[in-house]
């Protein structure tokens, strides 16, 4: 596994959220996506070498699989960008490992759940759940703009009502008007 910083969508129409000045956003350069883009297609591949599948328990095509691992790279490549003084574990070539964090701060540790939409909520399969985790949002609909919408310990998603939002897949979620506001994430990073 390789720890390291970031280097130097759809045609749905969606409405635009209301502009919040305490919003957070982050933009991706040129350069960001690329990487991005290009460690998405060497994770899948190093995936499909090992036998190892990272669907979150979906049936996807390899195509799907690809566009929600760059989902994924880009997400968690903003939530860097913002929490600065994070590690970012990215998973690399022959060591798929799961159930580690995305960042990694001597205080918290993080998962950052991306979603193609705004009004898209934090989920996660019940059994998937840290409870001392944080669980930070962040929504790529503005592709290169990534809009950090707000954080979540692991025992308050957890106590979340249980919901089948598809078949068989079982999760908690939380909507992001109820998700703490990032500034506060930040500020046990940066404290």
């Amino acid at each position: 596994m390789l720890t390291t910083r970031c280097p130097a969508s759809s045609s749905r129409a969606r409405r635009k959220p209301p502009v919040n000045t305490t919003d957070i956003w982050v933009s991706l350069t040129p350069i960001e996506t690329e990487f991005c883009d290009q460690l998405a297609v060497d994770i899948q591949a190093a995936r499909k070498a090992s036998g190892s599948r990272h669907t979150n328990n979906r049936r996807v095509t390899p195509s799907q699989a690809l566009a929600g691992q760059i989902l994924g790279t880009r997400t968690e490549c903003a939530a860097k960008t913002y929490l600065w003084m994070t590690a970012w574990h990215i998973e690399l070539l022959a060591q798929i490992i799961t159930n580690i964090c995305d960042l990694e701060h001597p205080r918290i540790l993080i998962d950052v759940k991306g979603v193609p939409f705004h009004d898209r909520q934090l989920i996660s399969p019940a059994a998937a759940i840290k409870r001392n985790w944080a669980y930070l949002l962040v929504s790529a609909q503005e592709h290169p703009r990534y809009w950090i919408r707000g954080w979540c310990y692991g025992h308050e998603l957890a106590a979340a009502p249980l919901q089948e939002l598809q078949p068989e897949r079982w999760c908690h979620a939380l909507r992001p008007h109820e998700l703490r506001h990032p500034s506060e994430l930040l500020a046990i990073c940066s404290g």
